[in-house]
């Protein structure tokens, strides 16, 4: 049985470096604690639920309930799960936010992004629905008052439910995000472009601004209530990791020239 998150935990929030030796140890210290096949197992489960489990969590895997006591113990250790884990009738859940940063953590063993110069951004998607909403309410948290952000489609739509969900459940304001079509955007208004189309055709924006593209797969395709969830929680968290790398990347001394 699952009980909503806020009611034994929540995502966490606050996170180290993305490089360096600290994030070598963090990075060392997460893949470590995932380095069991039941562990991993234990961890997709609880990524299934759509919220804290409460209950016996043995009986969903084929392992005894001393096992499961044991990994979980090791999964807390790790920051990877939350709750009261004392034994496996407890209320635990997934910390969503630590596995974010994991993510983070791996997307930045690749090369690091080029330093940009940037003092607004326009994220783009076809309908303007959910990946670039996500986008724009994650970089106005990530980029802060700094960076003018924005956000457009060629065929815009109103904002996803579930895109606003699991903003909203990582402490993250949707106020107001809204649908807006791409040509209402002035070019000058500008200095950066971040498409996030995966297979469909990203809208022409006319302009000088500098473009990054990231396709990500649209996460509102079908499946069960707890798929479409665990997609677009997915879909954030990978967003969330690029422009943390994005924001490491820019560079201030450069911004002058933007404004």
């Amino acid at each position: 049985m699952s009980i909503p998150e806020d009611a034994c935990c929540a995502p966490s929030t606050v996170h180290g470096p993305l490089r360096g030796p600290k994030a070598d140890r963090t990075l060392a210290q997460l893949t470590r604690a995932l380095g069991h096949p039941a562990r991993v197992a234990i961890v997709r489960q609880l990524a299934s639920e759509t919220g804290c489990l409460a209950g016996d969590l043995s009986d969903a895997l084929p392992l005894a309930p001393s096992t499961v006591s044991a990994h979980l113990k090791t999964l807390k250790e790790a920051g990877l799960v939350a709750g009261t884990v004392d034994g496996p009738r407890r209320n635990y859940c997934l910390d969503r936010g630590r596995l974010g940063h994991l993510r983070a953590l791996l997307d930045a063993l690749e090369p690091e992004v080029p330093r940009l110069a940037f003092s607004s951004v326009l994220f783009l998607c076809v309908a303007n629905r959910a990946r670039s909403q996500m986008a724009h309410a994650l970089a106005r948290v990530v980029f802060g008052p700094g960076v003018r952000v924005q956000s457009a489609g060629s065929n815009p739509s109103s904002p996803h439910p579930v895109a606003l969900k699991v903003l909203e459940e990582a402490g993250v304001s949707t106020v107001g995000l809204h649908a807006k079509h791409v040509d209402t955007i002035d070019p000058a208004s500008v200095d950066l472009v971040v498409t996030l189309c995966a297979e469909e055709s990203c809208p022409l924006f006319l302009g000088d601004a500098k473009r990054l593209s990231w396709p990500l797969p649209d996460p509102d395709a079908p499946g069960t209530e707890a798929e479409v969830l665990a997609r677009f929680r997915t879909t954030r968290d990978t967003i969330h990791a690029r422009l943390r790398a994005l924001a490491e990347g820019r560079d201030p001394a450069m911004e002058a020239a933007c404004r």
